[in-house]
């Protein structure tokens, strides 16, 4: 079976996307269990949201800047 042109690399894209929303997920949830423990609701889930956030798009960001060169 003849691979499409246009799908070649879609995986590795996909696994990206996948990796962003894992990665985000991960340390939110992280941030929630610290709040559970220390009774301070929303502080560290948002904390560690833009934080798995930030952590997510600079892995996107790296791999894309390999792919580059």
């Amino acid at each position: 079976m003849k691979k499409l042109p246009q799908l070649r690399g879609a995986g590795s894209y996909m696994a990206l996307g996948m990796q962003m929303v894992v990665v985000t997920a991960v340390i939110t949830a992280i941030g929630y269990w610290l709040d559970q423990r220390t009774g301070k609701e929303p502080l560290f889930l948002v904390i560690f949201f833009v934080l798995g956030a930030l952590g997510g798009m600079a892995a996107v960001w790296r791999e894309l800047a390999r792919d580059r060169q």
